[in-house]
Parts: structure tokens; C-alpha cells; sequence
């Protein structure tokens, strides 16, 4: 008789995660990108890292550069149709999806398949804007926020690439651009940017409900930073603010509502991409001063280093696929055996078919 098992990532993260929070983000220098710039995006396929657009001064690139963790080394690929800054990425189905940006690509979506190294153009999107935040959720891309023209948006759009069409959704509580976002069960969280002033504001969107709640704020307003995910939780690092360039990196778990501080990058910077891979962090590029403005081509890879007796930590959220993967950073992923994931009462589950 088959056997339905729900196994809770929350259930999990009891048990494990104060042993995860006693860990120290630890950093360490890589490879220099090929091209300094900033306001690039990046994205990871197949745990290799592709950057792509950006500036440095008054040039504006189509590069693509491949970066490849395990080697520790950089590839240029076929460049992108249109030069581009201060656009987003988002990936679904493994083909790379860039949007808008500057100068008079605001509006412009271009399909990039790392496969096949090409370029394919996509409908446009509706509103024109650069510095704006982008989740994936279910294969959709949101994009949200950002500036049209010296304004703060607050607009939502859902891009399905699939359909090849675009949907206006609930507008975000707050005008700003310059913000970072990440995506964790299955919820974009947009943070900090600017409007008015440097903010520290995040607020959760529920792609599937269509509404918007807002968070508790992060600890450090600021402009330009960026957000990845790591174990559950979103890695904010970099940006600006009044003080200056940034390199704090600041935690928000998404579970308690809670903030934490970790280790800093050792380049304060704003307009940087980051990006995760092979379940550690990755700080690409951006832009500093002074006394002379520099745009980096910097990489710095961030490890979570375990407390001692830590073998594994595995969330149980992946949803797809037969490997559990190891958040601990000793890289002991799981096998899953006889089951199949399932849409469990909070979040993901698995079913066994009893016979394994």
C-alpha cells in the first residue's frame, strides 16, 4: 500500500537551523571578471555564472562572460543583441531572460540559452524602466518597481516566457527603484532602494494570491544592493547610502521576520550582481569611488563555514528533481529514494511509495 510521508522543510529548520545561524559567512577572492562594469545582471545555469550587460563610464556593454566556480575561470560568449544598463534576469527553464534597462532598451526582453550560446528576441514589456528588482515564481517572471524617467514605480508586471506574454498585477505599497529582491517559497521579497530617501523598507509579494505585506525593515537603508538566497534565508550585500559605498551583508529569514548580520565583502560597492552557485555566494563586479570611480571586476566567493559535528543541512524545499541539496557547505547532498514531491501543508512534501 502506497504510503503518503510529508516531510516539512519548517520541521527541519527547528532542529537545524540555530546550528546554521552559529556559522560564519567566510569570503575569499576569485578570478577577476574579464570586463569591469557595473549595473550588470547575473544568473546561474547549470552552476556556471553568466554576466551580462552593465557599464563602465560612458560605455555600455552587450558582454557575456561565463563564469565557471569549479575551475575558477571566465569564457566570453556570443554578446547580447543590445547594449543594455541597469536591466534584470530572470531564468526559466534554463534559457536566460534579460529586460529593460537603459539607454533605449527600457522596454526590450531578449532570450539568451546558454545551450546553444544564442540570442532570441521576446515580447516587450509594458512599462519602460531600468534599476528595477525581477523574482521567478512558477516559471513567471515579476518584475517589479524602478525608475521611468527620474520616477519611482511601483508597477508589477508577470512575465510568462512560455506564453510569451506580459500582465499587469497589484501594485508594490512602495515607489522605488534601485531596490534588490529574492525569491523564497515560493514569495518575492523586494528591499531597500530609493524614492524620497535611502530606504530600508521590505515588502513580501504572494505571486498566487496577488498581494503584497510588509516586512520587518533592514537594519541598513541603502541603494543598489543586491540579494541572493542561501539555506532559505536572503543575503543583502553591498549597495550605498549617505555614509558611502556599502560592504555590509545583512540576513533576512523570511520565517521569524528576523534580520541578522554576517561577515562583509572586502570591496565596498554599489551595482554589483550576486548570485549563488553550488551553494555559495558569488559578488561580481560594481562600482565604487573615491577619489576616482572604479568599476570592478572584482569576484569574491562567500562559503558558509559550519559550527563543528555539522555533517549536513538539508532543507527539504527543492520541489523538483531526486537530489537533496547540502546548505552546510561540506557538499553532502541527498539521494531521494522511491517518492516523489508532493504540495505539502507548508511547503513542499514528499510522497513514498512504500516500497523502498
Amino acid at each position: 500500500m502506497k504510503k503518503n510521508i510529508l516531510l516539512f522543510a519548517i520541521a527541519f529548520c527547528f532542529s537545524l537551523t540555530p546550528v546554521l545561524e552559529a556559522s560564519n559567512l567566510v569570503w575569499s577572492t576569485k578570478v577577476d571578471m574579464p570586463t569591469g562594469r557595473c549595473h550588470l545582471v547575473a544568473s546561474t545555469v547549470n552552476n556556471k555564472i553568466y554576466a551580462i550587460g552593465g557599464s563602465s563610464d560612458s560605455v555600455i556593454f552587450t558582454k557575456v562572460e561565463e563564469f565557471n566556480p569549479s575551475a575558477n575561470t571566465w569564457v566570453t560568449k556570443t554578446d547580447m543583441p543590445t547594449s543594455r544598463v541597469a536591466p534584470v534576469s530572470g531564468i526559466v527553464n534554463n534559457k536566460i531572460y534579460v529586460i529593460g534597462g537603459d539607454p533605449a532598451t527600457k522596454r526590450k526582453v531578449e532570450e539568451y540559452d546558454v545551450s546553444y550560446d544564442s540570442w532570441s528576441d521576446k515580447a516587450n514589456m509594458t512599462t519602460a524602466r531600468n534599476t528595477f528588482a525581477a523574482g521567478v515564481v512558477n516559471n513567471k517572471i515579476y518584475c517589479i518597481g524602478g525608475d521611468s524617467g527620474g520616477t519611482a514605480l511601483n508597477t508589477v508586471e508577470e512575465f510568462d516566457p512560455v506564453g510569451n506574454t506580459w500582465v499587469t498585477k497589484t501594485n508594490m505599497p512602495t515607489a522605488r527603484y534601485g531596490l534588490a529582491a529574492a525569491v523564497v517559497n515560493n514569495k518575492i521579497y523586494a528591499i531597500g532602494g530609493w524614492d524620497t530617501s535611502y530606504s530600508n523598507v521590505v515588502e513580501e509579494y504572494d505571486p498566487v494570491l496577488n498581494s503584497w505585506a510588509t516586512k520587518a525593515n533592514m537594519p541598513t537603508a541603502r541603494l543598489f544592493s543586491a540579494a541572493t538566497v542561501l539555506g532559505n534565508k536572503i543575503y543583502v550585500i553591498g549597495g550605498c547610502n549617505a555614509v558611502g559605498y556599502c560592504n555590509n551583508v545583512e540576513v533576512y529569514d523570511p520565517v521569524n521576520n528576523t534580520w541578522s548580520t554576517e561577515t562583509s565583502i572586502s570591496i565596498a560597492r554599489d551595482a554589483l550582481a550576486v548570485v549563488t552557485a553550488n551553494n555559495k555566494i558569488y559578488t561580481i563586479g560594481g562600482r565604487s569611488s573615491p577619489p576616482l570611480t572604479t568599476y570592478h571586476v572584482a569576484v569574491e566567493e562567500g562559503i558558509i563555514t559550519p559550527s563543528d559535528g555539522l555533517v549536513a543541512y538539508w532543507n527539504f524545499d527543492e520541489g523538483a528533481g531526486t537530489t537533496l541539496y547540502d546548505q552546510s557547505g561540506n557538499g553532502n547532498d541527498g539521494t531521494i529514494v522511491g517518492a516523489t514531491w508532493i504540495t505539502g501543508k507548508i511547503n513542499n512534501g514528499l510522497s513514498f511509495d512504500g516500497v523502498n
